[in-house]
This record gives C-alpha cells, sequence and structure tokens, in this order.
C-alpha cells in the first residue's frame, strides 16, 4: 500500500492593514513554501481560507465567515529563490479576458459540465475553480487541469497568480472573448488584500494566463462510480489527478486492460455485454507527457454505486 504525506507548516500571521485592532490569522504552508517564512518578517500572502480537518481538527467544526486557517499559494517577497525552481516558471503567458459567476464566495455552480459535484467546494479544489471556453474545456477533455491566472488591468488587481481548475463549461465565453468564467472565490482570490468586492463589481477584467500542471499536494486520485454502473456498463468520475491531464484510461478485465471511453466532462465509461466482474484496477495515462499510474483494486468487488473510491496514487 502507497501512503501519502505532506510537508506542511502552520505559522501565526498578525493582520495590521494599519487597523486599530489586528487580526491574527493562521497560515498553512505546503511544501517549498514551508521555507518561505520567517518569525517577525513582513510578508504579503495570498491564499484561501480552509479547512484540513485531517491536520487541525479543530477547524472542522467553524463556519467559513469566522474561519482563520488560510491555505497560502502564493508568499510575496519571501520567496524569490524558490521561484527559479518553479516548474512552470519557463511557460509563457498569454493575454484575454475573465469574468465571474455564481456566489461571489462560492465555487460558481455545483460541479459543473464536469460532474465533479460537491468536491468543487472542499479541498483540494477548495473553490478555487473555472467554468472555460470551448477552446480550453474542449468537450470535457480540459476538465481537471490547471491554470494560473492574474489580472492585469485594475488598481484592485494584486498582480499575483491564482492557480484554478477546470471544472466547468461557458458557452457563450468565446463570443464574447473570454477564456474564463471564474468563481466567485476564484476571481476574488485575484485581488488585492480585502479589496476582492471592489473587483467582483468591475466585472470582467484582462488578465494573463498559462497552462500549469495540477498540483494537489497530498491528495491522491479518487473514482466517483456512477449511480447507474451495474454487471454489464461501468461509469466513474475520475477526481484530482494531478499533471497535465488524461490522454486514456482503461481498466483491468480478467488480466487484460480495456480502454474506457470518455462519456462527458471527466466522466469515463465502458460497456461490457459479456459482464464486468470486480475488482477493478485503472490504469491512467497522462495527456502530454504519456506517462501511467495504476490504481489497483481501487473498485472493490463489493463496490457501491455512487460512492467514491480512493487511490494510493497520483502523478
Amino acid at each position: 500500500m502507497q501512503s501519502t504525506s505532506r510537508k506542511y507548516r502552520l505559522l501565526t500571521l498578525q493582520d495590521n492593514h494599519g487597523t486599530v485592532s489586528p487580526t491574527k490569522i493562521d497560515v498553512v504552508l505546503f511544501d517549498d513554501l514551508v521555507d518561505c517564512a520567517r518569525r517577525g518578517k513582513y510578508v504579503e500572502v495570498i491564499g484561501i481560507y480552509s479547512n484540513y480537518g485531517e491536520l487541525f481538527p479543530k477547524y472542522n467544526n467553524v463556519p467559513l465567515g469566522k474561519r482563520r486557517l488560510m491555505e497560502a499559494h502564493y508568499i510575496k517577497k519571501a520567496c524569490v529563490d524558490k521561484l527559479s525552481k518553479d516548474p512552470n516558471a519557463e511557460k509563457q503567458w498569454s493575454s484575454s479576458r475573465s469574468s465571474w459567476y455564481g456566489n461571489p464566495y462560492g465555487a460558481g455552480s455545483e460541479g459543473g459540465a464536469c460532474g465533479y459535484q460537491y468536491a468543487v467546494d472542499v479541498p483540494p479544489f477548495s473553490k478555487l475553480i473555472t467554468a472555460a471556453a470551448n477552446t480550453f474545456y474542449q468537450s470535457g477533455k480540459g476538465c481537471g487541469t490547471c491554470y494560473q491566472v492574474k489580472c492585469t488591468s485594475s488598481s484592485y488587481c494584486s498582480g499575483y497568480p491564482v492557480t484554478v481548475v477546470i471544472t466547468d463549461q461557458c458557452p457563450e465565453c468565446d463570443s464574447r472573448s473570454i477564456a474564463f468564467d471564474l468563481s466567485g472565490s476564484s476571481f476574488g482570490a485575484l485581488a488585492r488584500p480585502g479589496q476582492a468586492n471592489q473587483l467582483r463589481s468591475v466585472g470582467i477584467v484582462q488578465i494573463q494566463y498559462r497552462r500549469v500542471d495540477c498540483n494537489f499536494r497530498g491528495v491522491s486520485v479518487a473514482f466517483r462510480v456512477d449511480p447507474g454502473s451495474n454487471n454489464y456498463y461501468f461509469s466513474t468520475v475520475i477526481e484530482y489527478e494531478n499533471g497535465d491531464g488524461l490522454a486514456k484510461v482503461e481498466l483491468n478485465q480478467n488480466g487484460q486492460w480495456l480502454q474506457m471511453q470518455q462519456l462527458w466532462g471527466a466522466n469515463w465509461k465502458i460497456n461490457a455485454p459479456g459482464g464486468l466482474r470486480p475488482p477493478f484496477s485503472i490504469r491512467l495515462t497522462s495527456a502530454n507527457t504519456w506517462k501511467t499510474i495504476v490504481a489497483r483494486n481501487v473498485i472493490p468487488a463489493n463496490y457501491k454505486p455512487g460512492q467514491t473510491y480512493r487511490s494510493f496514487v497520483n502523478f
């Protein structure tokens, strides 16, 4: 069995902003950001209030409006040396426009055209998602892919990149020259501290964006079995794969790898008139690098349609 672990560090920051009564915020740093902040140093942090119950149980039942645990996505000035190690540093930026939809503090729609349902609200997506123009949605092949976005046209823009995941389709975006229709949370994350509402009031902003590899830290690939699955038909939504998207999905039946077809969004299916006999292993092939991983026996013999099953692997 392969286990996953997280390199993390918890800091308490004092949010001054010139206020009479400074607010204290707990900030969790993951991976390379762990070494990016030192006690007594002034830093600017861009992130999102989140809930890591498995690491910090005391936050499990804290309402979002009162939550003071933030996952850092970017730390200004403290990590210039880290940026040179960023695998996405050499990827070129392109220009377009972005809008936002749904609740100002929400995740756009619940799941959207990719079929992730309520997974968009919780880590690792954490509401930092987007609906995409057809150019990027690609009939569902773009589901689960990641882009860095930064806004450049408003005084409310921070100018710092935010990584978002495609979870929905925006059919009208192409005709409006809009690349991404961001969730309210994603759009607000583009703003300077304390100016998210002002930026959202602008509505549409000029952005720069670039495709990046997804990196859902410490999370393995999950498979949510479609409620209609049976002994002759199997369908699953694939969630949280790292890297550059999926080119191929295969299911192992009696030692033979059978290719699955993309049904819609992030949902892949296989028909088997001769019958299917779990447990199933599922092999994933990445889109550009053609790396493969195998989630062995991830679907158990007694699986239940509608349930989610987590693997122990990721790209």
